[in-house]
């Protein structure tokens, strides 16, 4: 991980993995064929490594396209289709960073910008997290979708500083069933404070098959 700044546990602990940072859409294709690559050396089910990839291809995209602002606090790219390409500024780098210890894949993408907000982020999911009532939205799609690629998601922003998001994905079954059984989890915090809160589902066979067509 970069020293200089402090990520979370459920990443950094970690045996083993391999780090990124990036500030264009070109290198957000090298980033992933990093990632899909990283897979393939833990030898985990295809299914599981497409999601892994996926989760990885979202959250560059969010943090290229959506996290950027300008000095009046104007979003600057994210008007444009995600087929554009995009170049951030010099300090305004961000970092992917991928752990496996065995049990789970850790994936952490980290921006410097800190503008995802609570309401934005759970207007994105479309349900409700713990205490905080979460609203349909027309964007977030594949935001959404997070909710079935991994097993546990944690984001953690601090606003105007960076957003730190992690999916963990459990990679102990052999089977794709084998991860959906063990259920998902969710956590969000805000300056280091937890404000919403997911339990783990012991079976996840049956909420996913609502949300998600691929399941």
């Amino acid at each position: 991980m970069v020293p200089s700044r402090r990520s979370h546990s459920a990443v950094s602990s970690a045996s083993s993995g391999a780090l990124r940072e990036l500030t264009t859409t070109t290198e957000k294709r090298d980033a992933l064929e990093i990632t899909a690559a990283f897979a393939q050396r833990l030898s985990i089910p295809p299914r599981l490594a497409d999601q892994l990839v996926f989760t990885a291809d979202e959250l560059i995209s969010n943090a290229l396209f959506n996290a950027p602002v300008d000095r009046l606090g104007h979003h600057r790219h994210a008007h444009r289709p995600r087929t554009e390409a995009v170049v951030l500024e010099p300090g305004e780098e961000i970092e992917l960073a991928l752990r496996c210890d065995g049990r789970r894949i850790g994936i952490l993408v980290l921006d410097p910008f800190g503008t995802l907000t609570p309401k934005t982020l759970t207007g994105c999911l479309g349900q409700e997290l713990g205490p905080l009532r979460l609203g349909s939205s027309s964007g977030g799609v594949g935001l959404f979708s997070l909710l079935f690629m991994v097993s546990h998601l944690v984001v953690s922003f601090s606003p105007g500083q960076r957003t730190e998001n992690i999916g963990l994905i459990d990679i102990r079954g052999k089977t794709h069933r084998d991860f959906l059984h063990r259920g998902f989890s969710f956590n969000l915090f805000v300056g280091g404070e937890r404000v919403a809160h997911e339990p783990q589902q012991t079976d996840q066979t049956s909420s996913a098959s609502g949300y998600s067509p691929s399941k």
